[in-house]
């Protein structure tokens, strides 16, 4: 019957698809597009039990029953539904602390304010010390044959997770993995700290060998001077490492977010704000006369030398670096210098660590679009992608931060095959037509794309 196969539909959407489902946001912030994902997949969590719990008891398969059960014994499907969610489906990175800890934070409020009668009867906040984690996105090993390095019998040649891996470089792993998941799964909150400490331990000692590999790939860039000290200070941070679980299954499902938009450069707002709290706030000329102030202290004088110093550092990296090879492209014949812009380095970290099979959407500035140092970028996009939409809004108050006239694009791609044809959009402002963007776009040929501008590659 139409019920019989719609209930086989979505016993698979549930149990197979979105129960195992991976989102990642590389640059989460403090968590808004990660709450955003909750909310979306919330309602097809809740559409799936409410269809199970219409089936007639003695129709139900084992796994629903068995799923209706375990909703039952704890509060209401709303609250087991965003449980599941945090626990099994959001994942996000960020190099500042203090982000990470309120991420955390604002996904475990989103579950109280469901916490209905008896907040007893409510089973603990999910443990999700390994899903939301700290680290520098953009430094660090994306693929599982990058830690091969540090495997003595050299095997490099690896179908998936496990295959072709030394004993002893899978047993690390699965170590990893078992103390991961038991600590996920916790239900006693010691038994849930002891698990962490396990899992830490194990992930921080295979990090030491291979932040000894980054080390070497600074040397390498020509930062002769950098030793682990400095390696420790930039953070790497290894996805197939912090991430196994993850990566056991392939990789993650769906990338999203907004990569920061700033220059990697010294910035003194970043630094001069460490030592004055206004600092960020204040008129250019007053900013002048503070930093100067700030300046005639011998010791922040030192400081401020040595974070330039720093950045100058990380900018050489990325200039240098094989990691990164879209970031510096011909136009004319001639080299363009790399522009060290993060949201261009993000992006190019997005292609790395999405598989063949993941989607990726990003709202990215317009340099993005139309700088010349993104032609490669862009071209990547087209060729090995296959782009699906690319909605351009001029700014009009949607970042209350940035000016009116700023533009900035939203794209979603699946991260294999190539782009024929993509729906495209130009507004001023109005986002709400991302609800419906096929409705409000056209379709713009890759030929139309390439026409427009052939030498610089830049979008309209």
């Amino acid at each position: 019957s139409a019920f019989s196969i719609q209930t086989d539909h979505a016993e698979t959407l549930y149990f197979d698809i979105l129960k195992d489902m991976s989102v990642l946001d590389p640059a989460v912030g403090s968590g808004a597009f990660l709450l955003a994902v909750q909310e979306v997949l919330l309602d097809t969590y809740l559409s799936c039990i409410e269809h199970f719990q219409s089936i007639e008891p003695f129709e139900r398969t084992g796994r629903v029953q068995n799923e209706l059960e375990e909703i039952e014994a704890n509060g209401s499907p709303t609250l087991f539904a965003k449980h599941e969610i945090i626990l099994n489906n959001l994942y996000g990175v960020d190099i500042d602390q203090g982000a990470v800890e309120i991420c955390k934070l604002r996904l475990w409020l989103s579950m109280v304010a469901d916490i209905e009668n008896d907040p007893a009867d409510v089973e603990p906040l999910p443990n999700i010390e390994f899903n939301i984690r700290q680290g520098n996105s953009l430094v660090g090993y994306t693929e599982i044959t990058d830690v091969l390095s540090t495997d003595p019998e050299g095997n490099t040649e690896l179908g998936n997770f496990g295959g072709g891996m030394s004993d002893r470089v899978r047993d690390n792993f699965e170590e990893i993995i078992e103390a991961v998941e038991k600590h996920k799964n916790a239900v006693d909150s010691s038994d849930a700290t002891d698990w962490r400490n396990v899992a830490e331990l194990r992930i921080n000692e295979y990090r030491q060998n291979l932040n000894q590999d980054i080390l070497e790939d600074f040397h390498d860039a020509g930062i002769e001077d950098a030793d682990m000290e400095y390696v420790e200070e930039v953070s790497p941070f290894h996805w197939v490492l912090e991430f196994a679980n993850v990566y056991s299954k392939g990789g993650f499902d769906v990338l999203i977010g907004n990569p920061p938009w700033e220059v990697l450069s010294p910035d003194r707002e970043d630094y001069f704000t460490k030592h004055d709290e206004l600092f960020r706030t204040r008129m250019p000329e007053n900013k002048d006369q503070k930093q100067e102030e700030l300046l005639e202290d011998e010791e922040v004088a030192q400081g401020w030398e040595d974070y330039q110093e720093r950045m100058e550092k990380r900018a050489k990296y990325f200039n240098n670096t094989l990691e990164y090879d879209l970031q510096s492209p011909k136009v004319a014949g001639r080299k363009v210098a790399n522009e060290n812009e993060l949201s261009a380095l993000f992006f190019e970290r997005v292609f790395q660590l999405a598989r063949d099979e993941s989607y990726v959407s990003q709202i990215l500035p317009s340099s993005v679009w139309n700088g010349a140092s993104c032609k490669d970028l862009r071209l990547h996009l087209l060729d090995e992608t296959r782009l699906d939409y690319l909605s351009v809004f001029v700014n009009k108050s949607t970042f209350e931060a940035v000016d009116d006239r700023f533009k900035f694009g939203v794209t979603v791609f699946k991260n294999s095959g190539s782009t024929d044809n993509l729906l495209g959009t130009y507004q001023r402002g109005n986002v709400e037509i991302l609800h419906d963007v096929d409705e409000h776009s056209v379709t713009v040929p890759r030929e139309v794309l390439r026409e427009y501008s052939p030498e610089s590659a830049t979008f309209p």
